[in-house]
Parts: C-alpha cells; sequence; structure tokens
C-alpha cells in the first residue's frame, strides 16, 4: 500500500506523526520506505531527463556541423566564382548586390535540403 500526505512544511518532520497515524487505523501495515516525493519523482524520471539531454547535445552537435559544412561549400562557391564577381564589380554592379546574389545562392540548398528533410 502506498500513501501519500501532503505538507505545507518540512516532510521529514511529518513522517513520524504519519506513521502514528497509520498504526492507530492498522496496527498491521508495516511502514518501511518513508520517502520525500521529489526525490521519488528525480528517480523516476532521471532516465528520461539523461536522454533528453544526450538529445540536445547530439541535435546540437548535427547544427554546428551543418553550418560549417553549409560554410565551406558557400566559400567554395564564392571562389569558383571569384573571377565574375570581380568582372561584375568592374562593370558598376553594387556590392550589396553582389551580397544578394552570393546569399541566394547559399540559401538555396538550405531550402532543398530543409524540405528533403521535413519530407523524410
Amino acid at each position: 500500500m502506498t500513501l501519500v500526505v501532503r505538507t505545507g512544511g518540512e516532510p521529514g518532520a511529518l513522517a513520524a506523526s504519519a506513521r502514528r497515524a497509520l498504526r492507530e487505523v492498522d496496527a498491521t501495515q508495516p511502514v518501511t520506505d518513508v520517502r520525500v516525493y521529489d526525490d521519488v519523482a528525480a528517480t523516476t524520471t532521471s532516465t528520461r531527463r539523461f536522454v533528453a539531454g544526450a538529445l540536445v547535445v547530439f541535435a546540437a552537435a548535427a547544427l554546428v556541423l551543418a553550418l560549417v559544412g553549409l560554410y565551406g561549400a558557400l566559400s567554395v562557391t564564392v571562389a569558383q566564382r571569384r573571377m565574375e564577381i570581380g568582372i561584375r564589380l568592374a562593370l558598376g554592379a553594387r556590392a550589396d548586390a553582389i551580397r544578394r546574389m552570393v546569399f541566394l545562392n547559399g540559401l538555396r540548398p538550405v531550402v532543398l535540403g530543409l524540405g528533403a528533410g521535413a519530407v523524410a
């Protein structure tokens, strides 16, 4: 049998009076394991909290790896198009137009990857 008692004060101080009250009701009922509910809840949910924490760490690592990969791919693309960008600037293209072109070209694989990931 399990008995749960709510108290406004210190739970440990209530244990002795709860045992006395139980003996008055039924003297044959053994009282063996008196624990605070916060300890019971912490023990019960500790595995789930560990798994959730591990998932957060792995998700953060995956995000960092994805960002590093995207940066690498975008830097290679810009390095390959360096001559084209120079010619565009020499012919009068504004720097913000060049930045927008590079940003949109880099954003295209991100959007495609997010779409494929959402479908999968």
